[in-house]
């Protein structure tokens, strides 16, 4: 039986209509070569040195409702599959008919390779090998022609000459998308997804012509009988088939190819932003960490001073803040480390709400720390330093001019003081304002957690002697 849609060819229309590929003898894997009628062909032949102008791989379409292999390809309408509907091939006096594949554009060669490795395969591998290919090369558009010179070797003069057709041809190009890979490096690329060597020799896929599917040193083989010899056809034999739609005007490859080039640049424009946004952070980790150096150095200064004065309360309170500083500065660092870590996932890690939140007031308690010890660094400084006058100007009868300095001096120190004597030093009622029930999730509360015993270890490491 055959489909009401389908059109019926006779021996004539068969022999004319192209080579005809029996579907009994294709496999998962299967490449096909062919020489195209085109000028653009003619050159791929002249310039790779063979008879074959193009190549394409027959593999499953990654869905489990359909058994058929389709023909993946890249050619100038772009990457992704061919649409070829099988044939019914009937002969005089027989009741059973041969299914075929008419492999479209009436090509002047033809040839179908295998590898010999595809057959230990499985049906998931092959299937999970083509969902991969098609996710990351389908629907782009053909090559950038430049690259097509990587595939072949040419004379130094003949390279220079073609390189600069190959750019101008490329500048001229109207059609919109992203630029994918030409015919045969997306035969290998899939084979290379399946962990299957080509050469004996290890070749990268965009240094891949089509030509060399055929050197000695490519594992694949010629499939015997793979065509239907139209011209030993007997009289009377006819076929039913459907008007093949030329892949140029395929409305489904073109939208797809659009519509996958505004996804990359949307995704490309992202990417940028991601990379522009770790540039900005880097640097303003790299001017906190020189800041905390000088702060750091001013917090052993004004201990080394209160040592000298013999003042051993300043110098414990300097201890004290000093260490809250650098457990603000070390937590601020370790945050973005497991920020670093959990986003490197793949995929990325599932609570990565529950980390942001967790993430957001772990900076907060940083900054809110360091901001508190360097206040309290200013403080103790201006007591200290009234302290220290009176001490001096009580041990010696100070001058007029010294006395008037020490007046200005002290009430420019006072008005600072007025601003910051009422702050508070200690963060541990902040903190607690932060983790009440109900504001942090507890997986957020547990990210926390981890992130504050890293960070104490490195603290205490920086102390240990």
């Amino acid at each position: 039986m055959h489909n009401s849609a389908s059109i019926k060819l006779d021996l004539n229309e068969l022999q004319g209509c192209g080579p005809l590929l029996r579907k009994s003898k294709l496999q998962p894997g299967d490449v096909l070569l062919v020489r195209g009628n085109n000028p653009f062909s003619s050159l791929i032949v002249m310039m790779s040195g063979g008879q074959y102008s193009h190549a394409a791989i027959w593999i499953p379409v990654g869905n489990a409702d359909f058994t058929d292999l389709f023909l993946a390809e890249s050619d100038t309408a772009g990457v992704g599959f061919t649409s070829i509907i099988p044939m019914s091939l009937y002969q005089e006096g027989l009741s059973t008919s041969e299914t075929v594949y008419c492999i479209p554009d009436n090509p002047k060669n033809w040839v179908l390779l295998r590898h010999p490795e595809c057959k230990n395969i499985d049906a998931a591998q092959m299937l999970q090998a083509s969902i991969q290919l098609q996710k990351n090369d389908f629907f782009k558009t053909y090559s950038a022609v430049p690259r097509l010179l990587e595939a072949v070797t040419l004379p130094t003069p003949y390279h220079i000459l073609f390189k600069g057709l190959a750019q101008t041809v490329e500048c001229f190009r109207i059609d919109k998308g992203t630029r994918g890979a030409f015919c045969s490096e997306l035969v290998a690329t899939f084979f290379s997804t399946l962990g299957l060597d080509l050469f004996s020799n290890d070749r990268p896929p965009n240094t891949v012509a089509p030509n060399d599917f055929l050197l000695p040193e490519c594992c694949l083989k010629v499939v015997a009988d793979a065509f239907v010899d139209t011209d030993t056809l007997p009289p009377g034999t006819y076929g039913y088939g459907s008007i093949v739609q030329a892949r140029k005007d395929d409305p489904y490859l073109s939208e797809m190819i659009k519509s996958r080039g505004v996804s990359d640049q949307l995704s490309a424009t992202v990417d940028s932003l991601k990379s522009n946004l770790r540039e900005v952070h880097a640097r303003l980790t790299e001017r906190q960490n020189k800041q905390a150096t000088i702060i750091e150095n001013q917090f052993m200064q004004s201990i080394e001073k209160a040592e000298k004065w013999g003042d051993s309360s300043e110098v414990d309170k300097l201890q004290r803040y000093v260490t809250m500083y650098k457990y603000g500065n070390r937590l601020l660092l370790c945050s973005d480390e497991y920020d670093k870590r959990l986003r490197n996932v793949e995929p990325p890690s599932e609570d990565i709400v529950s980390w942001n939140n967790a993430n957001a007031t772990l900076h907060y308690i940083a900054i809110e720390m360091m901001s508190c010890s360097q206040n309290a660094l200013i403080r103790i400084e201006i007591i200290s330093g009234l302290r220290r006058i009176r001490k001096t100007h009580s041990n010696s009868k100070p001058s007029i001019l010294e006395l008037v300095k020490f007046r200005r001096y002290r009430v420019k120190i006072l008005k600072d003081w007025q601003k910051r004597k009422h702050e508070c030093y200690e963060v541990r009622d902040f903190q607690k304002r932060l983790l009440v029930k109900g504001m942090l999730s507890k997986q957020a509360q547990a990210y926390m957690r981890d992130v504050a015993q890293i960070t104490c270890q490195c603290l205490i490491n920086d102390f240990a002697p």
